[in-house]
């Protein structure tokens, strides 16, 4: 099933996985060696992906769509370690 890239709203659903999937790797204390700055993309699904900059406790997070017409939507987020997690809210 083909996504509209047309509508950013469409994509809060795909945001919200991906956000879910993102934060999935980052359960552990930002004390591991473990530093998660790439860039996450399926080569087989273009017009989006994911960049991640790690610095310690925090995370800058971009999470980017391009419509069929080639027009962008990006979304940020700051993330910061609680004590249990990644925490922040996107903005777009």
């Amino acid at each position: 099933m083909a996504r509209d890239r047309s509508k950013p709203a469409a994509h809060l659903k795909d945001l919200a996985v991906i956000a879910a999937l993102v934060a999935s790797c980052f359960g552990a204390p930002p004390t591991c060696a473990t530093d998660f700055t790439d860039l996450w993309f399926v080569s087989d699904e273009p017009g989006w992906g994911v960049n991640v900059v790690q610095s310690d406790a925090f995370l800058f997070v971009t999470f980017f769509i391009y419509g069929d017409d080639g027009r962008p939507t990006w979304y940020t987020a700051s993330l910061t370690w609680d004590g249990t997690r990644y925490a922040g809210s996107p903005v777009s």
